[in-house]
């Protein structure tokens, strides 16, 4: 699996595994949920030549006021056509985006984006045992990817 330590290039044949809310959050300065965001992301992974896998609640792709913003609606046709390709899982209501996206990215061996540092998910295994605590605390510190949007 790629990881930091081993002095990722920028480039290649990497994938990529988007925390779509927290992506989507942070683009809004945590006052708007804005999808313009995770597209921003996508695009900018995508033209490295990374493959790009994004997780978003199904809640998130109904539309609300703050889409009534050309390019919020527009953001959201696109995130529809990442979903008809494949690259947007989007969670059935009342499930863990969360649990999702780092089962996947773990699987599949998947740098993850986000800003959250999943404490939740370390106390959660940590009830599993020391083990495998460690395993996602291991995980989590060589393949979570922070961001940032200038």
């Amino acid at each position: 699996r790629p990881t930091a330590s081993q002095g990722w290039s920028g480039t290649g044949n990497y994938l990529i595994v988007l925390d779509g809310s927290n992506v989507a959050w942070t683009y809004g300065l945590h006052k708007r949920y804005s999808r313009r965001g995770i597209l921003i992301v996508n695009e900018y992974y995508s033209a490295l030549g990374c493959r790009v896998v994004t997780f978003l609640p199904r809640t998130r792709m109904t539309a609300t006021v703050e889409d009534f913003d050309d390019l919020e609606r527009e953001a959201l046709r696109n995130l529809e056509i990442l979903h008809e390709n494949g690259l947007l899982a989007l969670i059935p209501p009342g499930d863990y985006d969360d649990a999702y996206l780092l089962n996947y990215a773990r699987s599949h061996g998947g740098l993850v984006l986000s800003n959250d540092h999943f404490v939740d998910h370390l106390a959660q295994a940590q009830a599993d045992g020391d083990q495998a605590r460690a395993q996602l605390d291991d995980y989590l510190r060589h393949c979570r990817v922070s961001f940032s949007f200038l």
